[in-house]
């Protein structure tokens, strides 16, 4: 039972409370409220933007596998490991229980859904289907927890989605009318209901239905997607980015890039632009400065000098030209140690300060124990030009790279110090196996650099000792 309410105290004053049953957290000081909307990500509308990171297969409350998110509250110079908050399926407001195995927070995303100048958190979450308790069937939603000037409050709503999961969550204005959308990415529950998207228009601060667009490819139970929302078409309209595997007729998991363009009466028609794209991540921003937004994905192919990272760059009819970029790229660095996929995570940032985003992406690799490599954007489009690779046996970066660490598998971008320009958090879920760590590098006029860098992990955030896997997912 959850009659109790959400209390947060002034991190300044050493003051600690426990939420959801996993430990002592000191939480964030109030904030003035604010009389426009927040940006995506600050729950306490201080200005600041606050970091979650997912441990979907974490132990909550002494069940394995249960999940959790912890909130990490930002402050002028970034993220503050002292002012945290723990969430489970226990927290006062959240709905459900937690259980064992409940993957809970698998995806989330953010947006100031119903416009209180404080930023709101959408977490997927799985629960027993009442309509089968004997059978172990789960069925799928979304819940939206409210931002005060405290941070996240236990006020929440629940989106009913009638599916099996959730795998992905993106938000947008795809109707231009100054409230958010939220696309939710669904995997299906039975026979009648397939793969695909579910829409909630203006979400507000009530819960709304969602609109159900189906995926037009076999369905599979590997069958997965990810979603990213940006303007890829300069008309003020979100669009909404897609890349969807599953079994086709020509091979497994070839992944299929799909667009919905924005217009007055919300997302339009699906678009499909061709498959051999990898369904693991996928990014957004205006890598060659001209307006409009591009796309950030991993490119399978045949012929290896056409697979790599790959950049689908922003036309006034959509998505156009693709450049690829992969460790045989001539100024690409770290050729000699190629350990896994180039492009498997990513991130999109002006690291640099010169209004054309720079990209980030994380190797996978095993046996170096992971690396991130930073491209600059450029007027021409994405160029190997300074270019930078990092591993954690680079000088300046604490620890060393080790088997299975994990360097470089979750990254974020966002500008944590307001100083115009985006700074890149690190995660290596498999530092201290399993607790994972965070590294916190700062942008500067030449780019990411070492110079500054934080870092902090679950002895910081007081989870040690729960399977964390700290920095698999991040947000924002």
């Amino acid at each position: 039972m959850k009659k109790r309410s959400l209390t947060a105290f002034s991190a300044a004053a050493a003051i600690s409370v426990a939420l959801g049953g996993l430990g002592a957290v000191a939480a964030p000081a109030a904030a003035a409220p604010l009389v426009k909307p927040a940006k995506r990500s600050d729950f306490n509308g201080d200005g600041h933007i606050d970091l979650v990171a997912g441990s979907s297969w974490g132990t909550g409350d002494g069940k394995e596998k249960a999940g959790f998110l912890t909130v990490v509250y930002g402050g002028p110079a970034g993220p503050r490991p002292s002012a945290r908050q723990v969430l489970t399926q226990d927290s006062p407001g959240i709905p459900g229980s937690v259980r064992k195995e409940g993957y809970w927070g698998w995806t989330t995303a953010s947006a100031d859904f119903d416009r209180d100048g404080y930023a709101d958190l959408a977490v997927s979450s799985q629960d027993p289907d009442p309509a089968s308790p004997t059978q172990g069937a789960v069925i799928a939603s979304v819940v939206i927890i409210y931002g005060g000037p405290r941070g996240l409050s236990d006020r929440t709503v629940t989106l009913a989605t009638n599916d099996y999961g959730v795998v992905d969550l993106a938000v947008g204005d795809f109707d231009r009318n100054k409230s958010p959308d939220l696309v939710a990415a669904v995997r299906y529950n039975n026979a009648r209901l397939h793969d695909g998207q579910l829409v909630f228009a203006n979400v507000g601060a009530r819960a709304v239905p969602g609109v159900r667009t189906t995926l037009k490819i076999p369905r599979h139970p590997a069958t997965s997607q990810t979603l990213a929302s940006a303007d890829f078409n300069g008309d003020g309209y979100h669009d909404l980015g897609l890349v969807t595997a599953g079994h086709y007729k020509d091979g497994p998991y070839n992944g299929e890039l799909q667009v919905r363009l924005g217009s007055r009466k919300g997302l339009g028609a699906v678009k499909i632009l061709g498959r051999g794209w990898d369904a693991h991540d996928l990014a957004t921003g205006d890598v060659n400065g001209d307006g409009k937004a591009d796309l950030v994905a991993l490119k399978y192919s045949k012929n290896k000098k056409k697979a790599g990272l790959a950049v689908h760059y922003g036309t006034k009819t959509g998505l156009g030209r693709v450049q690829t970029l992969n460790r045989d790229t001539r100024g690409v660095p770290g050729k000699n140690h190629w350990t896994g996929d180039f492009g498997y995570s990513l991130a999109v940032g002006d690291f640099n300060g010169d209004r054309k985003a720079d990209v980030a992406t994380g190797d996978n690799g095993a046996t170096l124990g992971g690396s991130v490599t930073i491209l600059n954007g450029a007027k021409s489009g994405l160029t190997t030009r300074g270019a930078k690779w990092i591993t954690q046996n680079t000088a300046g970066v604490p620890g060393a790279s080790e088997q299975h660490d994990g360097f470089g598998n979750g990254l974020s971008a966002f500008d944590a110090n307001r100083d115009g320009k985006a700074d890149l958090t690190v995660g290596a879920p498999g530092e201290n196996t399993p607790e994972g760590w965070l590294y916190l590098f700062r942008g500067s006029r030449t780019g990411i650099t070492v110079k500054g860098l934080t870092h902090f992990g679950p002895p910081n955030l007081g989870i040690g000792g729960r399977n964390a896997q700290l920095g698999g997912r991040l947000l924002p």
